[in-house]
């Protein structure tokens, strides 16, 4: 009786483990980077990058695809220097997430978003990650190199927004499953095999 007790136990405190395994393996098939085009990015491409005006300069935040139509007008440089990461850092530090930038691209409202970046490794092949939220909906990483020319390569896209959680639910589904079939077979077993309580004659 104790021993039916004590199995009856372990396969329900299973089901949370099925449910949890199966929504993390999900997520690391649904979660990792997506190649871009540089010429022709999708909307999550964010990067960054020290724009000169008037004087100043400024390193900031830009949607890639945003940027591209501007780029022979503004002076921008992708090949950031040391002091470069400094002043982003303190930039970044600035931005508000109510009023946007000090100097945003023309016809462009940014706020309501955060950014964020960091450097995987150093230059001269400089490798940064610029994370961007969009309220509590959207989330995104974009993990790109700049060569010794300043040029941009390998821009690599992660993100998470509305639906990109039906991977985990999903996988957690199927965990329940999982652990339904488990019980079955264990419940099973348990009547008509070798798990079953022996009589003795």
């Amino acid at each position: 009786m104790m021993r039916g007790v004590i199995r009856g136990l372990l396969i329900l405190a299973a089901l949370p483990v099925c449910v949890i395994v199966g929504a993390l393996v999900a997520s690391f098939f649904t979660g990792g980077y997506s190649s871009e085009d540089a010429a022709e990015p999708s909307g999550m491409a964010t990067v960054m990058a020290v724009w000169e005006f008037d004087g100043g300069s400024l390193c900031r935040a830009f949607t890639l695809r945003d940027l591209l139509p501007h780029r022979d007008s503004l002076a921008l440089r992708f090949a950031l220097s040391p002091a470069d990461v400094e002043r982003c850092r303190a930039d970044f530090a600035s931005y508000d997430r109510r009023e946007g930038w000090p100097r945003t691209l023309p016809g462009r409202d940014l706020a309501y978003e955060a950014y964020g970046f960091e450097i995987e490794s150093p230059a001269p092949e400089l490798r940064v990650v610029v994370h961007r939220s969009s309220g509590d909906v959207t989330f995104t990483r974009t993990r790109y190199r700049v060569d010794a020319s300043g040029r941009l390569t390998d821009v690599e896209t992660r993100g998470a927004g509305p639906g990109a959680g039906l991977g985990p639910v999903m996988g957690g589904f199927l965990g329940i499953v999982f652990w339904l079939c488990g019980a079955a077979w264990v419940g099973w077993r348990w009547r008509t095999g070798p798990l079953g309580p022996t009589e003795t004659p």
